[in-house]
């Protein structure tokens, strides 16, 4: 049984004990086969939606959290300091989460900010991870046209659209994430996601906007 069959189960029969009848919604997961060719909006209200019926392992040392490094820290013309206070938290066990399905498409982890995040790449600097404020954003993973895998952002706060990122899997053995886990990966320049997709894959993103979703 999932995790939905079960909660609908228990409230089913706590509710017959009061004389009461009430079904809970459970939001269907928004797989890329289902996401294909939907609106940007649509599809980020599918995913947003989904997400926040999942639960979250907020348990130190499952997630991480500190400050994001704003700029680039070498050269001899560095110019970098610490930026908001973000939290990335992973999705907890779900049904599937340890083997790999056919349709791939799946929340992972969430973004928990006190700020805005600004990379200092070049003149144009962008927002990462679609944080443009004190906000929660979901991180979605699977395959977009093409077949492409990318890491889609979706930010909590109204009217903000989905943010489109890379997205990098190495792959595993079978079994070898024992348990769903979510990193700040420091790289020269700025930091990085890594969360595990499932127990046999890991993946990483750099947050910013490909080129084709600008």
């Amino acid at each position: 049984m999932n995790r939905c069959g079960a909660i609908l189960s228990r409230a089913i029969i706590m509710l017959a004990g009061l004389g009461l009848f009430a079904v809970p919604a459970c939001a269907q997961r928004p797989t890329d086969r289902q996401l294909r060719g939907k609106a940007s909006e649509d599809s980020a209200a599918l995913i947003l939606r989904y997400a926040r019926s999942a639960r979250f392992d907020t348990a130190e040392g499952a997630g991480d959290r500190q400050r994001l490094l704003v700029g680039n820290c070498t050269g001899a013309d560095s110019m970098c300091h610490l930026g908001p206070l973000v939290r990335i938290e992973p999705r907890l066990w779900y049904d599937g989460w340890d083997r790999s399905g056919p349709d791939s498409g799946e929340v992972i982890a969430r973004i928990i900010s006190n700020g805005p995040y600004r990379s200092g790449h070049g003149g144009d600097p962008a927002y990462k991870f679609n944080l443009l404020g004190a906000d929660t954003v979901y991180w979605w993973v699977g395959a977009a046209e093409g077949r492409r895998p990318v890491s889609v952002f979706v930010s909590s706060r109204p009217g903000v659209r989905p943010f489109v990122s890379d997205l990098t899997m190495d792959a595993h053995e079978p079994g070898h994430w024992r348990q769903p886990l979510s990193r700040w990966i420091w790289v020269e320049s700025d930091e990085e996601a890594w969360g595990t997709c499932d127990g046999r894959r890991c993946c990483r993103s750099s947050g910013l906007a490909l080129a084709a979703a600008r």
